[in-house]
């Protein structure tokens, strides 16, 4: 779970900004008769930069440095007593990539054309600490980078009922590094996506695979699905979102630097998405409150959240206030060694404004 905090300018072609983030997370290890609980705790701070270099090429990149701890609660098989240990963490990363557009739609009869690279490292180390059969674990580095070279193109076409539907594709390849899977692959991905502007209807489905990569063995493939339902240019009426993805699909959804600061860019679970609001008039009009409701679902937990969300009618982006209550219930009801409750609660408060 991440929670951020961030600003930014944007003048002229220059967007510049910085991210600080708190994220905390859980898992679990066995062997050797032994089971482990872990949890690990990092603040980062994460400035970025974007810029347009011209009307179809454009560049961002991101560096970041986090603290944090790691702690590891040990239990031997039959046996109820446990040690706790904590340790030091760091982390250091760094990112840029960069965007041209090839062929534009309007100039090549709907066709669009474009080259996506960018490229990725991240470094996070923890100091040394004294636990019997733990030694590689807890004193540890580990690092992984990625290339990435990508040609992106897609044609909408309209269709008879005013309707756009829009067939996507993306190929190309990859570097990898580290001290994970290592070696070049070559990665596709297909898809349709469909908007109709009248009703506020857009629905997207794509798949993703790694065709061949240097480590015969590894393998990595991704199916996900949006539909969406937006109310009127104000924001008042119906709202609904559904994403739902199986695989890796998440690993390679990378579009801007922020995802890669909140750590969300790379999920390889199976997720299920849902939130359904309502946009009614607020202070005579001046606003828009949106009550809502929202359900998630991953091979590891449930999530329910409902909260209450604030917009200017005239531009939803320039201001948005939300407050949030949600629960997290693990799937598992059996509690892992180190985590304090199967079941979280938490209340979240957002302020985004743009001017």
């Amino acid at each position: 779970m991440t929670g951020a905090f961030g600003t930014d300018l944007e003048r002229g072609r220059w967007l510049v900004g910085a991210i600080l983030t708190h994220s905390v997370g859980d898992g679990e290890a066995k062997g050797a008769g032994l089971s482990y609980g872990l949890e690990s705790t990092v603040t980062a701070v994460n400035p970025y930069a974007r810029v347009r270099l011209s009307d179809r090429l454009s560049a961002w990149g991101l560096v970041g440095y986090g603290l944090g701890r790691l702690e590891i609660e040990m239990k031997r098989s039959g046996s109820a007593a446990a040690e706790r240990y904590r340790t030091d963490l760091e982390m250091i990363l760094g990112a840029l990539g960069g965007r041209a557009e090839l062929l534009t739609p309007g100039a090549h009869d709907g066709f669009a054309l474009a080259l996506r690279g960018d490229a990725f490292f991240v470094r996070t180390e923890t100091d040394a600490k004294g636990v019997a059969g733990m030694d590689d674990l807890v004193a540890a580095e580990g690092e992984a980078s990625r290339l990435q070279l990508m040609l992106e193109g897609s044609r909408p076409v309209t269709l008879a009922g005013g309707g756009t539907l829009t067939p996507l594709l993306e190929v190309g390849l990859r570097q990898d590094g580290g001290d994970a899977e290592t070696g070049t692959g070559l990665e596709t991905s297909a898809g349709l996506e469909y908007t109709d502007s009248s009703s506020g209807l857009m629905m997207e489905l794509r798949a993703r695979t790694l065709m061949a990569h240097a480590e015969s063995n590894y393998r990595e493939s991704g199916v996900s699905g949006v539909v969406r339902l937006t109310p009127d240019a104000a924001g008042r009426g119906l709202s609904l979102s559904l994403e739902s993805a199986f695989g890796t699909d998440r690993l390679w959804a990378i579009r801007d630097a922020t995802q890669l600061a909140t750590g969300t860019a790379a999920d390889p679970a199976s997720r299920l998405k849902v939130e359904l609001g309502y946009g009614l008039p607020f202070r005579n009009g001046h606003f828009i409150g949106t009550p809502y409701l929202g359900f998630g679902y991953t091979e590891t937990e449930r999530s329910y959240r409902v909260g209450w969300r604030l917009t200017r009618p005239s531009d939803t982006d320039a201001f948005k206030l939300s407050i949030e209550a949600s629960r997290r219930e693990a799937d598992n009801p059996e509690r892992r060694p180190g985590a304090r409750s199967s079941s979280e609660h938490s209340v979240g408060f957002r302020l985004a404004a743009r001017w």
